[in-house]
């Protein structure tokens, strides 16, 4: 960069002398103290800059670790409300179970067990499908208890059914658990 030494007004390397004053330009030479203070500034900059990197990762950091925290409460709830919530597969109908007709009535009799180590059945209902001989269902029909079934004890049912000569087979299920 050139300055002319009249006037003081800058000009680009390639001009000889100052439109202004028509004075002959020289070469200016940046000071010492201009480099070292340029220096300083491209120091403290690039220290502003890592210290905001530095600080928005910790951020992140911190949000990361929340959101997993987060995850992790939130599958830990889940699970203890899997593990405490009765489902169909926790009772069962034992092999035991018998028909008795009578008049005009069949009547399915059988115990159910619930099969859980921890969950209290507090409702459950048994389910009787009745098929005719091409397995067809035909009737169903199902009995409840609203008594709490602990873990490991049994308790007896019976499903009052209207007979019909039809019926073939009967299949015993867990309709509903609670």
């Amino acid at each position: 960069m050139k300055i002319c030494p009249k006037c003081r007004k800058t000009y680009a390397d390639d001009f000889a002398f100052c439109s202004t004053c028509g004075c002959g330009l020289e070469q200016q030479e940046i000071p010492i103290n201009q480099n070292k203070n340029l220096s300083h500034a491209i120091i403290i900059v690039a220290l502003i800059v890592i210290v905001c990197i530095g600080f928005a990762l910790s951020e992140q950091k911190k949000i990361s670790d929340t959101r997993k925290e987060i995850e992790n409460y939130k599958y830990n709830k889940a699970f203890e409300e899997y593990m405490n919530t009765p489902t169909t597969a926790d009772i069962k109908v034992g092999r035991d179970w018998t028909t008795e007709k009578s008049g005009n009535y069949i009547y399915i009799k059988g115990t159910v067990t619930n099969t859980s180590y921890s969950k209290t059945i507090s409702y459950f209902e048994v389910e009787a499908k009745f098929y005719d001989r091409y397995g067809n269902v035909i009737d169903s029909d199902w009995t409840n208890d609203g008594k709490d079934l602990a873990p490991g004890e049994s308790r007896r049912f019976e499903i009052m059914h209207r007979y019909s000569p039809d019926e073939q087979d009967i299949k015993l299920s867990i309709k509903d658990v609670k």
